[in-house]
């Protein structure tokens, strides 16, 4: 059966999912927001700050607004991995280069992008539907269909932080322009099956055969590595 994107939104359940890092060249997590919908109504966000266990650049600190001493007492990702994995997993997941998220999730959970049972790019789907624009970043687009994050979330927000507000670049914010974002370009989709397929299609993120088994001998390499000295591995 083909993946039909206008069925899955309006009458289905995804999370958005956004990630800010810390501007190392192999970026890690400070910041981590889901946000569930339900039948095209958003629902419920998941939100944590993240300690990566080194300095966050001063040119990131200027984007997204996470300091050092905002995650200085942050759980390690390793202390909230298990959580983050179980929304995750099986669920339809959107982001706005939803490759980038993947990214930074993958350096600190090699599993990260095998995880969900569909990755959709709400970047591509601009591109799809969005036509009068021609830079496609979540700025431009948001502008574009008139978005705009209500200073007081329409619903529960679980989190241990600080409220981090309108700010754009924080992980919540991200999640929910791209959320709305996504209801509204939907309804751009010509309505023809054959336009669904080819549009539904378009937007998924796939890794290819080659990608998917490289990350799978990684993760066996890494558990084989964590046998507890003087105990043999299992062939």
């Amino acid at each position: 059966m083909h993946f039909d994107l206008v069925s899955l939104v309006k009458d289905d359940d995804f999370c958005v999912l956004d990630v800010e890092g810390d501007g190392e060249r192999e970026q890690h997590p400070v910041e981590v927001s889901i946000l569930k919908y339900r039948r095209g109504t958003a629902v419920e966000e998941f939100h944590w700050l993240i300690n990566p266990e080194r300095p966050i650049s001063k040119f990131v600190q200027s984007i997204h607004g996470i300091t050092d001493d905002m995650v200085i007492n942050a759980p390690t990702f390793a202390e909230i991995e298990a959580e983050i994995a179980a929304h995750l997993d099986g669920a339809s997941v959107a982001a706005h280069n939803i490759k980038d998220d993947m990214r930074m999730l993958s350096a600190v959970m090699l599993e990260a992008p095998l995880l969900p049972a569909r990755m959709i790019d709400t970047y591509r789907l601009s591109r799809n539907t969005v036509k009068e624009i021609s830079k496609h970043n979540l700025d431009s687009l948001t502008q574009a269909l008139g978005i705009e994050v209500p200073a007081k979330r329409p619903f529960p927000v679980h989190t241990a932080y600080p409220f981090r507000g309108v700010a754009r670049h924080s992980s919540g914010v991200d999640t929910y322009l791209a959320g709305e974002a996504l209801k509204q370009m939907v309804n751009r989709i010509d309505p023809s099956p054959k336009q669904v397929k080819h549009v539904s299609q378009s937007v998924l993120f796939q890794m290819n055969p080659r990608q998917v088994q490289a990350i799978r001998d990684e993760i066996e390499a890494r558990d084989a590595s964590r046998v507890a000295p003087g105990m043999a591995a299992r062939v």
